[in-house]
């Protein structure tokens, strides 16, 4: 026990399955009379598919079909649901491989699967959202061998299934709501804000596994703080199977690596037959401490579990990042008005939590690559998220977003897979799946720092008593029993919640528990659908949805609708087009710009709603923040999009361009803002400190004429704001003034530190359409920095509103955009991009649009 084992070759040995297979479709039945399940489906008329893939992708590389998420193109491709998938290949073992336990592991088959090999029937799967994995110890052979897979997407099935007990009285289509019985991503049926596209194929890994005498199954670390974080204590649980039929003598060597330091720990145990819990604890003197983004460094340690034979064999190994953190959720009165609190505490302090709903990045999830995942968790971060809702109608992602968010310090609620409907918890073979779904999840996900929390579906509880259409809830059995039993037996570091929204009687509660907002964007039928200012009498705990609809980039409409269609209203438009839009466009244009939709030019109808969105999005969450802690987490539908859609509720879209909302929401998420709030007649200037530090700094505010080159101060306060916490500052009276006066006045409020502005807010006392914008002119001077970095400077001679920087290139990034300057101001960005991208720079503000318009 006191030697150090040398390193050796490990014993487990693996074959990725992945690469070249064969493929080809069918009718149902068909592929078996044919001899498929023995002989594969080779040769002559196969294509070639590329596993982990997609039928679609595969059909797109022979020429089949044509991209589905271009145009109309996924209503042509409806009848690849009716048939029969077909996979093989041949693939070879040595001898030598064949060892005490084979099994085969496919990571994701999309979504009914049966599965041969060497003609063997292994078996079925009937859920694409988990691993699927087989003993193959006495199928297997040394030598070639064949392996045969038939896929279905599930509407064939599901739609044979009786879905009258958890409809009644309701008129349905089965072919969207038999989706309640398929354990697949659900939104590929179709969204509001998605095609429908039944994906099918072996959408994730495939390898084959062979052990000798045991396997680790699972490690699970749960970190506990003493001492106020001067020592951790880790628990370490090890999951063992044996695989021998008599005891076995093992050594476990653990080791923690990080911060300059490596911690060893050995032990040596007893492991019987089949299944062994083997436990022990490390302690970390002074740990570095994993945190959110903007409260600290998301600290991760290496962590390495091997386990060895009595002479040194090493078994089987394990290794992974890990950050050392706790969780907790508080829940207590703040008062008879306001209710209880919902805020998530990250190693004992409060979490105001900021961000968004992510939704798959792509309708065929094959596609979606590591780099996507880097960048567009990269974008959240930049945009001050701390904070991602993993929304219940899609997949359990890949590590790689798991990893990029551990790294990036953005924390994940994450839904189990359930949104927007009943499900038939009364079947046995139902109720059994999801529980093995549940399990699964949680032994792969648990060691992630980033998830802070289990929440049990989206919606579903808050439908049932919002419209009672049922006598009974199907799904309480999932959702109040079975899940909170795993969780508390898999992984009691973590709260659980029963669904999002889930509080109060309705489910939705501003009192109690998380909050969807849509009464206003959703619920209206009117104009006052886009009355975004009358959010500001929601007193919800914890934001997790609310939205405001917009259009991408005019390249990403190109991207994505013929060129023959690329207007407002062509069908190919409607159909990219989200299916709650409803006017909302034509709505927003007209009650704060005054402007027909009908009579703008197409680029113009962009930028007007993207500006729109941009500013409910920024109203909307100062206004929660300035509620820190009565509010504790504003979380907007949606961050991305996974096709390229019309209209979206997305901030950066399918081809990863920022929508104008991107940098309004980054101001507003920024960890200091400055918050101008309309208050009895005059404005309060508020000041959010979401750092862990006290701030100091110097507060000016005071009022400008939109034609005028100087602004007026009304005051010039030295402030010291305490750390973490939202303080009102000071007040401005709003005199009686004309109309005229009103439409070219404007209220500004500044904080300075460290000799530079950190936040601006800006307050207009008329409607947009309303003001008296005059052109501007805008001088600015670029200094390099590097090859590829500059320093971008700007000045307006008068009040410039939405500044806008534009490159052709759009490879060329911006550390903020779209964004407001007082008159003679300085304000530097950074630009990032090739020098001859930055010296094409175009630059204007809305005022100029506003007034050509």
């Amino acid at each position: 026990m006191g030697k150090n084992f040398l390193r050796q070759k490990l014993s487990r040995l693996e074959i990725p399955l992945n690469g070249v297979w064969s493929l080809r479709y069918c009718d149902p039945s068909e592929g078996e009379a044919s001899g498929w399940p023995i002989k594969g489906v080779g040769g002559e008329g196969a294509y070639l598919a590329r596993v982990p893939g997609d039928v679609h992708m595969d059909l797109m590389r022979a020429g089949v079909i044509k991209d589905p998420l271009f145009g109309e193109n996924a209503k042509s491709c409806e009848w690849m649901e009716d048939k029969d998938w077909w996979y093989s290949r041949t693939f070879t073992v040595d001898q030598d491989f064949i060892q005490d336990h084979v099994e085969l592991c496919f990571e994701g088959l999309d979504t009914i699967a049966d599965v041969w090999l060497n003609g063997q029937y292994l078996g079925r799967s009937m859920n694409a959202l988990v691993p699927w994995t087989v003993d193959v110890t006495n199928v297997i052979k040394p030598g070639e061998n064949m392996l045969v897979v038939r896929l279905d997407c599930g509407t064939r099935w599901a739609m044979r299934q009786d879905l009258s007990k958890y409809y009644e009285g309701e008129k349905v289509n089965p072919r969207e709501t038999s989706r309640i019985f398929l354990r697949r991503a659900q939104f590929s049926v179709g969204w509001d804000w998605a095609p429908r596209l039944m994906t099918a194929g072996i959408w994730r890994p495939v390898k084959l596994r062979s052990y000798k005498t045991l396997a680790l199954r699972s490690v699970f670390l749960s970190s506990h703080l003493i001492d106020g974080g001067a020592k951790a204590k880790i628990k370490v649980q090890l999951e063992v199977e044996c695989f021998a039929d008599k005891e076995q003598e093992v050594f476990f060597e653990i080791e923690l690596s990080g911060d300059g330091r490596t911690l060893v720990k050995r032990l040596e145990s007893t492991l019987a037959p089949g299944y062994n819990i083997v436990s022990t604890n490390i302690f970390v003197e002074n740990p570095r401490l994993w945190w959110p983004n903007g409260y600290g460094e998301p600290y991760l340690y290496d962590f390495t579990c091997n386990i060895f034979s009595l002479d040194g064999e090493l078994l089987d190994s394990t290794s992974f990042r890990y950050g050392i953190r706790e969780v907790d959720l508080l829940e207590e009165r703040i008062s008879e008005e306001e209710g209880q609190s919902f805020t998530i505490m990250i190693n004992g302090k409060k979490d105001f939590c900021k961000g968004a709903d992510w939704v798959p990045a792509d309708s065929i999830m094959a596609r979606v690559t590591p780099e996507k995942y880097e960048k567009l968790i990269s974008e959240a971060a930049e945009a001050n998220f701390n904070m991602l809702r993993v929304w219940g109608g899609g997949i359990y992602e890949d590590d790689a977003f798991y990893d990029a968010c551990d790294r990036y310090g953005i924390m994940i609620w994450q839904d189990f897979m359930f949104a927007c409907s009943q499900i038939p918890e009364d079947r046995e073979d139902f109720l059994s799946e999801v529980a093995r779904e549940i399990e699964l999840i949680i032994k792969r996900l648990r060691n992630h720092p980033c998830i802070v929390l289990w929440c049990g579906n989206n919606e579903n509880q808050w439908i049932f008593r919002t419209l009672r259409k049922s006598s009974r809830f199907y799904g309480w059995r999932v959702y109040h029993e079975l899940i909170p039993k795993i969780c508390a037996a898999l992984d009691p570091s973590r709260p659980y919640w029963p669904s999002s929204p889930y509080g109060g009687l309705d489910a939705n509660s501003e009192k109690l528990g998380d909050r969807h907002s849509w009464d206003i964007y959703l619920f209206r039928k009117d104009e006052s659908r886009v009355y975004y200012k009358d959010f500001r009498t929601d007193r919800g705990k914890f934001i997790t949805e609310f939205g405001w609809l917009a259009p991408p980039v005019m390249d990403t409409l190109r991207r994505s609708l013929p060129l023959n269609e690329l207007w407002y209203g062509s069908p190919s438009w409607n159909f990219h087009n989200n299916t709650f839009e409803l006017g909302a466009l034509k709505y927003a244009l007209k009650v704060h710009f005054g402007k027909n939709i009908e009579e703008l030019p197409l680029q113009e109808l962009i930028i007007l709603s993207q500006i729109f969105q941009a500013e409910a999005y920024r109203y909307v969450i100062s206004h929660f923040r300035r509620r820190k802690y009565y509010t504790s987490g504003v979380l907007f539908w949606c961050f991305n999009d996974c096709w390229g859609a019309t209209t979206s509720w997305s901030i950066i879209d399918y081809y990863l361009n920022r929508k104008p909302s991107f940098y309004a929401v980054k101001r507003a998420f920024a960890p200091v803002i400055i918050s101008l709030q309309e208050d009895n007649g005059g404005l309060s200037v508020w000041l959010i400190n979401d750092t862990l530090n006290p701030i100091r700094g110097e507060l000016e505010y005071g009022w400008g004429r939109l034609d005028a080159e100087n602004v007026i101060l009304l005051g010039r306060d030295s402030v010291n704001v305490a750390a973490d916490t939202s303080q009102r500052l000071a007040y401005i009276s709003l005199p009686e003034l004309c109309e005229e006066e009103q439409q070219t006045r404007y209220y500004w409020a500044r904080f300075i530190g460290d000799e530079k502005s950190l936040s601006k807010d800006i307050f207009f006392m008329v409607p947009w359409k309303d003001l008296k914008l005059k052109p501007v002119n805008i001088e600015w001077t670029v200094e390099s920095l590097s090859n590829e970095t500059f320093i971008l400077r700007i000045k307006s001679d008068k009040f410039a509103w939405m500044v806008e920087v534009k490159s052709d290139d759009l490879g060329v990034t911006f550390s903020d955009n779209y964004f407001s300057l007082l008159p003679k101001e300085n304000y530097e960005i950074t630009v990032r991009g090739p020098r001859k991208s930055i010296e094409n720079l175009k630059i204007t503000a809305l005022n100029n649009l506003l007034y050509k318009l």
